[in-house]
């Protein structure tokens, strides 16, 4: 690495005004201490026949030799100044401890029902690191404090020390009554403070004293020869015969054994013994990873653990790789090429404790705590030797604060835990659907939850249910948001008549506030830390489990007949309930961890975020009524242009749905009708007041629209999205809500049920007689006259009446069987209404197809619907609320004739019904608004639902059967009335037209 003044191959001038060596000395507190100094400078009966008993250390990366000097003085019992004014404090300052502890002690605090405070100030520090020291109280008790160069090192180390004393005093008895708890409050106050202070005293413990020690050796070598100099120049208190020594010397070059070599000449060590006794290896790792890569780093610790009988070593973790290399990049220093070629990276710490592990030659590991810069200090014990089993002794108790021993058994316990919680769910969720019991969802939650706070002690499920209360709670109230209707359908489901007493609505209103609102806060308050980001994958199996077992299946499944919604919800109200549900499972354990944590700038960001929420809904609730008004203002004048007075021509009921008709155009103008939005006079008919609709002026709407208020309106409309005026009102369509029998269309269509037009004029005054005369003029189009003697020679052979129906439920279903007929079978091809229901890369498929299968001299009838335009929103309506299985495209005549061109057919004939079909449908809506109002034979028409005991769609249990026959509702007589009459008025418009077209 290239030389640079106070950055030296890694070496830092400075290096110890911002990582104090008094930081990393931490670790030889008085227990320490006493255990060290034991093991290694202690006389043995061996060593006192010996005078030249000695004890080598070495401190490799010395840098200016302060930690040299500050480890010297602590083996030789020197305490540190800094020690004494701690010792002064009521609290000390620990080394092992975890990050998690602030989770760990909320968990726990949470559990008592108490609030646990951090209170963090800043104590300043150097240019280049902060010191920060925390302070946790608990009812006013103040249980630890901590130091470090950030707050979250500051509070983990507090929280240790206040973990350590609940853990100690947390065996109190529950009391049997509010006094005998105000006075235990008392007791355990005067507990925690009394072990508060034994932790002190614990810490003050007298350092040993010893009569009698080794010689001690300790020298510090590093790469740097400014530095070298400098740390010679320091003074150091020498006790007499000890030796304390600065070298130069390079690790990875040969020259580095004779350096050694003089330094240990006069400690005269066995030849039995490895070089020192002590190697410490303090945050240098990194640097020789750097500019040697990964050989020169396993080449560095096998050279270390081969001269070393203890071994102490901080590694530097991946992300002070990348910092390094960060202040290279801004010194415009060059970067090692070995850097790139390194292989070991995210996980090195782990891979040199691994290494050090497996190479045999050190028996076990225990972590001295860590820096305040939350990295490790491990020190490794020799495998065999008689020393190393006398440090095996004395360390064996210090390996019980091992972080990783600690936590072991926790681990195991906590994933044991979750997956319980996580079994149990699924139980409750699966099990009584399959015993013929439906549950809501809610119900599921509402058991889960019961079970977890009064009967199973588990952490994970009591997280699982606070996550999925929450869902629930936001996903009930954003839906009633969407639909403003679904409270009051589900009280007419449930209670029926009784839905209109206002004493049992109050009393359902206070149940779901209770339900839906103070049963999640009251978990948010006592079981928030407990959720866990992995909790949103049970929560989301779950719901699938509930849908395809209660529900009966299918992507977004509607589930009216499971909550009892009356009227029943549309699609779109399940799409909603379905997309919700989803997206919170999967964001609000994750929500919940990070309000948990307390950071500062989560709270920040999400103030930010609510306020930028807050102020959008304001300004969108306040916009409303204004946009509402100046829409109301825009289509009454382009109405007036089409010769339509709304204030004689309308009964408008709300003003409300101006806004949707300038959004949504016919779709919202049918949906605001059925609603009953608006109504129309005895002066005029509905299918007179859409045609005029559809009439309007082309030049009067560019005008409207191109001007600064309309497009501020639609400008608006389109940022808020404003969920339309008759949401709640309509349900959906009503072909998927209602399975109509062949009784109800018979009662207005006719005995053939023929869904086209009839032929009027010359007197035809019925439907039956109108189709009729289509189906004659059909016959006589295709000349079936010249098939009398076939039919004389079918029936003589008994064949005539053989006939084969075939279903086909989709376009693509139709395709195939087609395909699947031989070619040149058919002499005759009649086709009706099928055309406009294939989409463009259908159409010329199905055409050739027809083609294929037709004989040479053949005919075929096609009978389709057209737009006058190829873009158009006519078929908007009717393909949401009657055709949603089978919709139309918009189709034009000029697109027709394109493709019978490219197909080779022969055109013999086309013809335009599109006033028979206008009068069709005035006569269908006639005989049903007349078998309507019937007498009560008529007027029970027949409902057949979709399957037994549902209005949706279908599922894989029974469920409990409904009535087949019942009445129609009303809004089911608007919707179709509003089918009939609107599609008069587009055919007499001339928005649509229908064709049937000859061809061979």
């Amino acid at each position: 690495m290239a030389q640079h003044e106070g950055h030296v191959l890694g070496n830092f001038h400075t290096y110890y005004s911002f990582n104090p060596a008094d930081e990393r000395l931490r670790f030889m507190d008085v227990p320490t201490s006493n255990v060290v100094r034991q093991a290694l400078l202690a006389l043995g009966d061996a060593d006192k026949s010996h005078s030249s008993s000695t004890t080598t250390v070495i401190d490799i990366g010395c840098n200016e030799g302060d930690l040299t000097i500050g480890l010297y003085d602590a083996l030789n019992g020197r305490r540190q100044p800094e020690d004494g004014a701690r010792s002064s404090t009521p609290f000390v300052d620990v080394n092992s401890f975890d990050m998690n502890n602030m989770s760990i002690l909320n968990e726990l605090v949470h559990k008592q029902r108490k609030q646990v405070e951090f209170v963090v100030t800043d104590e300043g520090g150097t240019n280049f690191r902060k010191h920060y020291a925390c302070e946790i109280k608990l009812d006013g008790v103040i249980l630890g404090k901590g130091e470090g160069v950030s707050k979250q090192v500051a509070k983990a180390k507090a929280a240790e020390v206040a973990l350590r004393v609940l853990k100690n005093c947390g065996q109190e008895k529950a009391p049997d009554s509010a006094a005998d708890a105000t006075s235990q409050d008392g007791e355990k106050n005067t507990v925690i403070q009394e072990q508060a202070q034994s932790e002190t005293q614990a810490e003050e413990e007298k350092l040993i004293e010893l009569k009698e020690r080794k010689k001690l050796f300790v020298l510090g070598v590093d790469i740097d020869k400014v530095l070298i100099e400098r740390a010679v120049k320091k003074p150091v208190e020498v006790t007499e015969g000890d030796v304390v020594q600065f070298s130069y010397a390079d690790v990875s070059d040969k020259s580095f054994d004779d350096t050694i070599y003089s330094f240990l000449e006069p400690a005269k060590r066995s030849p039995s013994q490895r070089p020192f006794d002590l190697v410490t290896c303090f945050s240098v790792t990194m640097w020789i990873h750097l500019n040697q890569g990964d050989d020169g780093l396993w080449k560095f610790l096998d050279k270390v653990s081969e001269m070393a009988e203890h071994l102490i070593v901080e590694p530097q973790p991946w992300k002070c790789y990348r910092n390094a290399i960060k202040r290279l990049s801004r010194r415009r220093m060059e970067i090692p090429a070995s850097f790139k070629a390194i292989q070991v990276r995210q996980d090195v710490v782990e891979r040199i404790d691994a290494f050090l592990s497996d190479a045999g030659r050190f028996r076990f590991k225990t972590q001295l705590g860590r820096t305040n810069w939350s990295r490790p200090r491990l020190i490794k014990v020799p495998h065999s030797t008689e020393e190393g089993a006398k440090m095996d002794v004395l360390l064996s108790p210090m390996r019980s604060i091992s972080l990783g021993a600690r936590d072991a058994g926790g681990a195991v316990d906590v994933r044991m835990d979750a997956l319980f919680a996580t079994a149990l769910l699924f139980v409750i969720v699966v099990v009584p659907p399959l015993l013929r019991v439906r549950m809501m969802y809610t119900a599921c939650w509402l058991f889960f939850t019961t079970l977890t706070h009064f009967v199973i002690e588990s952490d994970a499920a009591r997280g699982i249910a606070t996550s999925m209360g929450i869902t629930i709670m936001v996903g009930w109230y954003t839906l009633r948001v969407f639909d403003r209707y679904a409270f009051t359908a589900v009280l007419n489901g449930w209670l029926g008549v009784w839905a209109s007493s206002p004493t049992l609505g109050f009393l359902a209103r206070i149940g779901d506030f209770l339900i839906h609102l103070v049963l999640p806060m009251l978990l948010i308050s006592c079981y928030l830390p407990l959720v866990r980001v992995w909790m949103s994958i049970p929560a989301l199996i779950s719901s699938r489990l509930w849908s395809h077992f209660v529900v009966g299946g299918g992507v977004f499944p509607k589930a009216d007949h499971v909550y009892r919604f009356s009227p029943p919800r549309s699609q779109h109200f399940w799409n909603a309930a379905y997309k919700m549900e989803l997206m919170l499972n999967m964001f609000v354990p994750l929500f919940c961890v990070l309000a948990h944590q307390r950071s500062f700038w989560v709270y920040v960001a999400t103030a930010v975020a609510g306020a930028i929420l807050l102020s959008l809904q304001l300004v969108r609730s306040l916009s409303l009524p204004k946009l509402r008004l100046n829409a109301k203002k825009i289509m009454c004048r382009l109405l007036s242009s089409g010769g339509i007075q709304p204030s004689v021509d309308f009964v408008v009921r709300d003003d409300s749905f101006w806004l949707d008709w300038m959004s949504d155009g016919l779709v919202a103008i049918g949906e605001s009708y059925v609603g009953g939005l608006w109504g129309v006079n005895a002066s005029k008919t509905l299918d007179e007041v859409i045609a005029g609709l559809m009439t309007i002026p082309m030049e009067a709407r560019q005008e409207m629209y191109r001007s600064w208020s309309a497009r501020f309106v639609a400008l608006a409309a389109r940022l808020f999205n404003y969920a339309p005026s008759s949401v709640g009102l309509v349900v959906g369509a009503a072909s998927e809500q209602f399975d109509l029998c062949p009784k109800f269309r018979r009662d207005y269509m006719d005995k053939y049920l023929h869904q086209g037009f009839g032929v009027w004029g010359d007197g035809v005054t019925s439907i039956e007689e109108a189709q009729a005369r289509k189906l004659a003029s059909i016959a006589e189009k295709l000349q079936l006259e010249e098939l009398v003697h076939a039919k004389a020679f079918a029936d003589e052979r008994g064949v005539l009446d053989q006939m084969e129906f075939i279903l086909a439920e989709t376009p693509d279903k139709l395709l195939t069987t087609l395909s699947g007929f031989h070619a040149s079978n058919f002499d005759r091809i009649v086709c009706s209404g099928v055309i406009e229901t294939l989409v463009d890369s259908q159409k010329l498929r199905f055409l050739r197809t027809i083609k294929r299968v037709q004989k040479s001299n053949a005919l075929m009838l096609l009978e389709f619907i057209a737009c006058s335009t190829a873009r158009t929103t006519t078929h908007g309506w009717n393909n949401k609320y009657v055709n949603s299985s089978f919709p139309c495209y918009p189709f034009t005549l000029t697109q027709f004739r394109m493709l019978v061109d490219e197909c080779a057919f022969t055109v013999h004939e086309i013809a335009a019904y599109s006033q028979h079909y206008e009068h069709t449908f005035l006569e269908w809506h006639r005989r049903f608004q007349a078998r309507w109002h019937d007498d009560d034979d008529s007027q029970q028409l027949l409902l057949q639902g979709r399957r037994l005991g549902r209005l949706s769609s279908g599922g894989s249990m029974e469920a409990a059967p409904l009535d087949r026959d019942r009445s129609l509702p009303e809004s089911f007589k608007r919707t179709w009335e509003f089918y009939l009459l609107h599609s008069a008025a587009c055919f007499r418009a001339q928005a649509l037209q229908v064709y049937q077209v000859r061809l061979s």
